[in-house]
């Protein structure tokens, strides 16, 4: 009985030690400092309100709300210091543990912060502060972020980097709105371009002001960063009443005048002096309707309080940096290089506004500062805004001449630029030996046109021709966004009908005015594609309803001509014009769920949609047993649906804060291809239309009937902290037989591409880009492999859009472009020219210089 004492007694002794020791495992957040604790309130995770005293431990859960007093904390044992503003709510979302090494995490609901986090042995983020409107991944850095709902949501990076993210109504970040602020730089999801942007040397101490420690000690974070030296700050209980204007007592105590405070949406600045502001009403947090903001399941009452603002601590600003380029989505590949698609526009400096005064000293620092890319020019240059470009540029096989002035205006909210070519061959100085695209004399403004619609037509039409882009807003950021021109890479709801499908694969031997525009007005959206507005073929809109975690949406796309250009001589095409079909292809999409677990974030998704077929002309039993009916039979469409129709499933997010994603399932019957409107769909839509045919007639009907295809498709897209963007996808079908067997599919598909932004590589000026999109890779590679191919391999014919090029810095405002590309050769009309059945394709090489002024 003494030894099952003793061994009990034992056992409770080591399992209270073994417990002692996991508590004391488990991190918190010590309250550190507060102006005054009777204005601090915390929320423990299980609702009740504790009493704030220093050395309090905060659990993971915990919601802080700073009413009129600042407060700091510290991450014990990580040893990170978070300072909080005055009229703040913030939330411990969750606490890394030695255990599970988990990512802390952070919710700023509204007000202002400055974290200096402890640097980790791991590359990977180990921090994330969200925001209403944004997610920030954090390494060991020095920052600041502030929140005013509907208003502002900014990030500074005093030292170090953040990988700042848009979020989406479902709090996860935004596929392709992924941007990397280093030091000295701000960005504001509320600006009207998202990027980062270097603070002026005067607005730096506005950004940080009341945001200087005053218990905790930047310098004793582990490793952390190096702390920038800086005067002492003043107790805020030594600071006199608040005043809106009028002299503040300095360092010196020589009075300063300042300007009343104007609110509005960033950073104000200071005066060059050390300046020393006396504290200032400001307005509380907004409040929702509901009176109470929502942090998952807790809300929060708000108040509307004064803020006490501390002195300010003058310190020296960071050198600015360079902004990296924007991250790639997950759905959508980077589009061919610049000789196919239209050239980057360069995004002037937005900075956040809080007064007049700091609007305009941004508005001159962006003007005569470093530009972004270039690092030399300001965003404003004339460099920025006129560029000229001479070299060559192969047509149609045939080599021509190029001079191309190129004018551009980006004031942020609007992107325009203008397209002003002379291609020739002999003599630039005769018009008649100008390149006609289409055989349109581009420069004539209806002159050689008889009549007045002829003339108006005509010089619409070549003015038209001029407009490289316009864009005004940015897709799936702001609630309206309209573009004209060349169109990139365009996709319609999750892409089922219609994925990355652009306008301007044969620029500039075609030139087309697309036009795409959207809108979304609480829980209704709609998005709209036209690829020409001159001469319409693809046109397509989806509609969406709900918001948050679920929703749905219908798409509606038709290629209105999609046999025009076909071969139509009889002797060789006894089908001639395949009855002039419009290719209609209809839709639905449901978003299942969205979450965010912070180094993964996912969208779940399922579609089902259709393709069918209405002629304008009936098409003879030339071929097969039946002939083809004009017009539009619901008989038929039904019947032809139930035999050719696709579906897909899939998620796509975030992956460890650095890679976005998207893993799709597709199913289809018969003819019917899953993102059938593509980046190859201008080269390959006759060739369906010829399978469509073939199978109405009969000839190939009841082997497409008894055709079921699935595959799987995957993505995924990086930018690597600027320096390198990269993205590919691969979609891997097979086909399930009549005898229950499975046979590898030939329709795959493979996406690449790579960009090196300007001015990354250090010590030489190069940079570049690179895209391969074909059709059927795995199956013509095996063919070739096993010898079925006769004549080799062909990894560049009609199946591929190919496009890249390389720029070499020569000396300031002049580079050296070579770029290679794959294109259709196109007859006097404009009209792609075949070849057995397949458009013709030539490889083109140009060389160019290309000159800013």
């Amino acid at each position: 009985m003494r030894k099952l004492l003793s061994l009990l007694f034992f056992s409770l002794f080591f399992a209270g030690v073994l417990a002692s020791q996991n508590t004391a495992e488990l991190p918190y957040l010590e309250l550190l400092y507060a102006d005054d604790l009777t204005l601090i309130h915390i929320t423990a995770p299980d609702g009740t309100k504790l009493n704030p005293s220093f050395g309090l431990k905060i659990a993971a859960g915990s919601v802080l709300v700073t009413s009129g007093s600042s407060a700091e904390v510290r991450i014990v044992p990580n040893g990170s210091i978070i300072r909080l503003a005055s009229s703040t709510t913030f939330k411990v979302e969750g606490l890394a543990s030695a255990r599970n090494e988990k990512v802390n995490t952070f919710r700023l609901v509204s007000g202002k912060l400055r974290m200096v986090a402890a640097k980790t042995l791991s590359d990977a983020p180990a921090y994330q502060i969200r925001t209403p409107t944004a997610v920030g991944g954090v390494r060991g850095t020095d920052f600041a972020m502030q929140v005013q709902e509907g208003k502002k949501d900014w990030l500074f990076v005093r030292d170090g980097l953040v990988e700042f993210s848009k979020a989406g109504e479902g709090g996860s970040a935004v596929p392709g709105q992924t941007i990397l602020v280093k030091a000295g730089e701000y960005a504001d999801t509320f600006s009207p371009v998202f990027r980062p942007v270097p603070v002026p040397a005067d607005g730096f101490r506005s950004v940080m002001q009341d945001m200087e420690f005053i218990k905790a000690d930047p310098a004793s974070v582990p490793s952390g960063t190096p702390v920038v030296a800086a005067q002492p700050a003043v107790q805020p209980a030594a600071q006199p009443a608040a005043v809106q204007s009028g002299t503040v007592p300095t360092a010196s105590a020589e009075p300063v005048t300042v300007p009343a405070p104007v609110q509005a949406s960033g950073p104000a600045p200071m005066t060059a002096a050390p300046v020393q502001t006396a504290p200032q009403n400001r307005e509380g947090p907004a409040v929702s309707s509901s009176g109470s903001r929502n942090l998952g399941a807790e809300p929060v009452s708000d108040q509307k309080v004064s803020e006490t603002t501390p002195a300010v601590a003058p310190a020296v600003a960071p050198a600015p940096a360079v902004a990296p380029a924007s991250s790639v989505g997950p759905a959508s590949s980077v589009g061919p290089a610049s000789s196919v698609g239209p050239a980057p526009a360069r995004i002037p400096a937005v900075v956040p506004e809080e007064s007049d005064q700091m609007s305009e000293t941004a508005s001159r620092d962006a003007s005569s500062g470093q530009d972004a890319e270039s690092g030399v020019s300001g965003s404003f240059a004339i460099g920025d805004i006129l560029t000229f470009e001479v070299g060559s540029i192969t047509i149609a096989g045939e080599t021509y001449a190029k001079a191309v002035l190129q004018p551009k205006i980006d004031t942020g909210k609007i992107r325009f630029a203008l397209y002003l070519p002379v291609i020739y061959q002999k003599d630039i100085f005769n018009p008649h030996d100008w390149y006609q695209p289409g055989g349109n004399n581009e420069w004539s403004f209806g002159t050689d046109q008889d009549g007045a619609l002829e003339i108006l037509r005509d010089a619409a039409s070549d003015l038209a021709l001029k407009i490289r882009y316009f864009e005004f807003g940015n897709q799936g950021a702001d609630p309206f966004f309209v573009k004209f021109g060349s169109l990139e890479t365009l996709t319609l709801g999750h892409g089922s009908l219609v994925r990355n499908f652009s306008n301007n694969q044969e620029f500039p031997a075609i030139r087309k005015l697309g036009f795409s525009t959207g809108f979304r007005t609480g829980v209704f959206s709609l998005e709209t594609i036209v690829d020409d507005l001159a001469d319409i073929r693809v046109a397509g809109a989806r509609a969406g309803f709900g918001k948050g975690m679920f929703g749905i949406g219908v798409t509606g796309v038709a290629d209105l001509d999609a046999a025009r250009g076909w071969n139509r001589d009889p002797a060789e095409n006894p089908r001639l014009d395949y009855g002039k079909p419009v290719i209609i292809g209809a839709g639905v999409d449901v978003q299942l769920f969205s979450l965010n677990l912070g180094i993964l974030s996912s969208t779940g998704y399922a579609d089902a949609g259709v393709f069918f077929p209405v002629f304008r002309n009936g098409v003879p039993a030339t071929v097969g047993p039946d002939a083809v009916e004009t017009g539009f039979n619901m008989k038929r469409v039904v019947e032809y649906s139930q035999n050719n129709w696709l579906a897909t499933a899939g998620v796509s997010g975030k992956l460890l804060l650095l890679v976005d994603y998207c893993l799709e399932f597709r199913l289809s019957r018969g003819l019917a291809q899953p993102s059938l409107i593509d980046t190859n769909w201008n080269r390959n839509r006759t060739p369906y239309v010829e399978s469509v045919v073939s199978y109405l007639e009969g000839t190939t009907r009841d082997e497409v009937n008894g055709r079921t295809s699935m595959g799987i498709y995957g993505s995924a897209g990086s930018n690597i902290f600027g320096l390198l963007i990269l993205s590919g996808g691969y979609y891997w079908p097979w086909s399930l037989q009549s005898d229950g067997s499975i046979e590898f599919g030939a329709e795959d598909k493979l996406d690449l591409a790579l960009t090196i932004p300007k001015g990354k590589i250090p010590f030489i000026s190069l940079s570049g880009s690179v895209m391969y999109s074909r059709r059927q890779f795995a199956h013509t590679l095996a063919d070739a492999i096993s010898d079925k191919s006769a004549d080799g391999v062909h990894l560049f014919d009609a199946n591929t859009v190919f496009g890249g090029e390389v720029v070499v810095g020569l000396v300031k405002g002049m580079d050296l472009a070579v770029q290679i590309f794959t294109s259709t050769v196109i007859d006097e009309n404009g009209n792609i020219r075949y070849e057995n059945g397949q458009p013709m394709i030539r490889p083109v090489v140009n060389i160019e210089t290309r000159v800013s002024f």
